[in-house]
């Protein structure tokens, strides 16, 4: 496998043309290769037996009991439901306790496809050939236990559903009857050890609770006989509404107090107003009290008669009569003896006003005395109290660790338990084998081997190097003479200043097969590398001639063969005007600029030298390409690329193009046929002076400079 080398200033890029190509030639391995891979994949496939899975779900949720649970709101509701509790359930269905219950329930272990040593069908062809070859363990060497579990474990898987509290529970077997019956059974095996949980743990919760209630029960009686004792001891007996007798009488006290003050008051108001009627002489038929006397009523009522006698007497007798005076002397009686008999109510009113402020001050005196016993006693009630609440307190306890023990006791008899889970979906049988799938696996397979042999051929294209292809951004190592073909035909005498014409060569001369005068002009154009100071440095050289010809070409390979001489000093020559010759142009500048080539196809090696050529190509570079982007890209590449960039831009002319190289040009080279003296030439020079070239040099590439005379030769603006 040959493998192409690539310099370390070249750019590659991925051919893919070519590595379409490679894939396509290899087609005559990889084609029958894909398809003996699909067709020996159906057949592995089709000698494996069936595989039936079947699926229940579960949903995790807490569930109440009619025992009073207290895990649905508390703690350990909240611990279930979260996603580590879900993942504690996943881990109790995967349980070794769980496996050997429905192993046992369903008796796996007489089935051969559980264990090779029992009875019945579910044998592998396979499995016995890989034992026989040595290709697998046999299941005989391990207990028949660790057998069937292994068995059952391969085949079990169990999930938790995304973002749900449902856990997946599936069973494959090569029976299908089996894969759901087996599923089933798992899912009621979980169901029947978490109730089985619940009740242990309720068993244990009542035998944790008996002594503790025994203990506590004792602590309420002794803390319920202390508050009797001190009770007694302290004499804070109670009374009705639960008050000491103390506090009992100072209610008592003080209602009486507050009902004499209100009788004293009512005595003294009704005896201000019998008397105020006596003084004033007003109607005693005003006060209650005085109506109330029977002898003021039986007065009051003889006193109507006889006004009722004297107004009928008063019709037919005079004033003197004595009977009129009669009637008048008994109604002033009358009216002398209801009057003693209002003084009389009146002094009883003051008595008892009296009387009602001596009974007041009797129970402010009493009051005082059980205020101040009840002050006595505010310090034992205080202790009272503490002992009253530490007894209230042990018999709340008592009474909350009753009900819990009933609770427990109630369900470690009971039957069953309702667990924290429901089945939501059963297993069903299932109607199809989940494995193999033929035609996928098949499809599958066979792409990914297509794909590997496609790799394997684009990684020997990699490896060997014939996958990537040089992209020149700035301009890559020419093409070596020696390595392209020469066409047939003798070498030309002035080979030294023009190319040798072939379908894809153009060739400088040897230096030894070079006239003296050549070697002349060499020498010339070294002297001149050092006058302009481009040694250890970069420098863009443009090259221009007084006349036209081939004088300016001259100059210009002279110099970029000087150029080379010099160590670590890489030269380019762009040639912008072409050699005088009638053979076909080969790709080159204009080629460049245009497109349609890249550099790595323009630009060739001097065999003379190391010297680099970019030849103008196939169609004449005019002023325009001169002054565009494209050009100005070109120049800076070489620029990066090269240590001295020289352009012969041929006869000198003033175009915009030209004008810019010569401007920005670090040195100007002026060739001429004639003697750098004559009039034309100096012209020239001074024309270049004026418009602002500054470094400028002319050579003369006519006859050869006499013996001392390279100043002659040579002159340096």
């Amino acid at each position: 496998m040959s493998e192409r080398k690539y310099m370390a200033e070249e750019e590659v890029a991925i051919d893919l043309r070519g590595l379409m190509l490679a894939v396509w030639r290899a087609k005559i391995w990889i084609v029958p290769l894909t398809v003996l891979l699909c067709v020996g994949t159906i057949v592995m496939l089709s000698m494996m037996p069936p595989r039936y899975r079947a699926e229940a779900k579960i949903l995790i949720e807490m569930r109440d009991t009619v025992f009073g649970s207290r895990e649905v709101n508390g703690d350990a509701g909240r611990e279930l439901l979260d996603q580590e509790g879900i993942t504690s359930q996943v881990q109790l269905l995967k349980s070794r306790d769980l496996a050997r219950r429905v192993v046992r329930k369903l008796k796996l272990s007489e089935i051969a496809e559980f264990n090779p040593a029992g009875k019945g069908k579910g044998g592998s062809l396979l499995g016995d050939l890989g034992i026989i070859f040595g290709l697998s363990k046999d299941p005989l060497q391990v207990s028949p236990e660790e057998r069937v579990l292994e068995a059952y474990f391969m085949r079990l898987s169990v999930f938790p559903v995304e973002k749900s509290r449902v856990i997946a529970v599936g069973f494959w077997s090569r029976d299908r009857q089996l894969a759901a019956k087996v599923t089933n059974a798992i899912v009621a095996a979980y169901f029947e050890l978490q109730s089985e949980v619940k009740q242990a743990k309720t068993k244990d919760e009542a035998q944790i609770l008996a002594p503790e209630i025994t203990r506590l029960q004792d602590e309420v009686k002794a803390a319920e006989r202390a508050v009797e004792d001190y009770r007694a001891g302290a004499g804070l007996f109670v009374g009705t509404n639960n008050t000491t007798l103390v506090q009992q009488q100072l209610t008592e006290l003080s209602t009486q107090v507050s009902t004499a003050k209100a009788q004293q008051a009512e005595a003294q108001a009704k005896a201000g107003l019998v008397r105020s009627l006596l003084k004033n002489g007003g109607s005693l038929d005003t006060s209650s009290d005085v109506l109330k006397s029977q002898l003021i009523q039986r007065l009051r009522e003889r006193q109507v008669t006889l006004k009722a006698q004297l107004a009928e007497l008063s019709t037919t007798l005079l004033a003197n009569h004595p009977r009129i005076k009669a009637l008048r002397s008994q109604m002033a009686d009358l009216n002398a003896q209801i009057k003693i008999e209002a003084q009389k109510i009146l002094r009883s009113l003051e008595n008892d006003s009296r009387i009602t402020a001596q009974r007041i001050d009797s129970l402010n005196a009493r009051l005082a005395e059980l205020k101040a016993e009840s002050a006595g006693a505010n310090e034992k009630s205080v202790r009272l109290r503490a002992l009253q609440r530490d007894a209230e307190i042990k018999s709340k306890q008592l009474a909350s660790l009753l009900e819990r023990y009933r609770q427990a006791e109630a369900g470690s008899t009971a039957r069953s338990l309702p667990v924290n889970a429901r089945m939501i979906s059963t297993a069903a049988v299932p109607a199809k084998p989940y494995f193999p799938k033929i035609a996928p696996t098949a499809t599958v397979v066979t792409l990914a081997g297509f794909l590997l042999m496609v790799a394997f051929v684009l990684m020997r294209e990699f490896l060997s190097g014939r996958a990537l292809q040089v992209v020149t951004v700035g301009p890559p190592e020419p093409v070596e003479a020696d390595d392209l073909p020469v066409s047939a035909g003798a070498v030309p005498a002035d080979a030294h200043v023009r190319w040798e014409e072939s379908s894809n060569l153009r060739r400088m001369m040897p230096l030894e097969e070079a006239s003296e005068a050549d070697r002349v002009r060499l020498n010339t154009a070294r002297e001149i590398w050092r006058r302009i100071g481009g040694e250890g440095g970069k420098a863009r050289v443009v090259v221009t001639s007084v006349t036209p010809g081939e004088c300016a070409r001259v100059a210009a390979f002279a110099l970029a063969r000087a150029g080379e001489t010099e160590p670590g000093a890489r030269s380019v020559l762009v040639d912008l005007v072409g050699p005088e010759t009638d053979a076909a142009p080969l790709p080159g500048l204009s080629d460049l600029l245009a497109g349609t080539v890249s550099f790595a196809q323009v630009i060739f090696r001097d065999r003379q030298s190391r010297a680099h050529i970019l030849p103008r190509g196939a169609k004449p570079v005019g002023d325009a390409d001169i002054s565009g982007e494209r050009f100005a890209t070109v120049l800076d590449a070489l620029d990066y690329t090269y240590d001295h960039v020289l352009i012969d831009v041929g006869p000198l002319s003033f175009g915009r193009g030209v004008a810019e190289l010569l401007l920005a040009a670090d040195h100007v080279v002026l060739a001429t046929p004639g003697s750098i003296s004559d009039p034309q030439t100096t012209v020239a020079y001074e024309m270049l002076r004026r418009n602002g070239v500054r470094e400028v040099s002319v050579v003369s590439t006519g006859a050869s400079p006499e013996p001392g005379g390279a100043d002659d030769d040579i002159a340096v603006a």
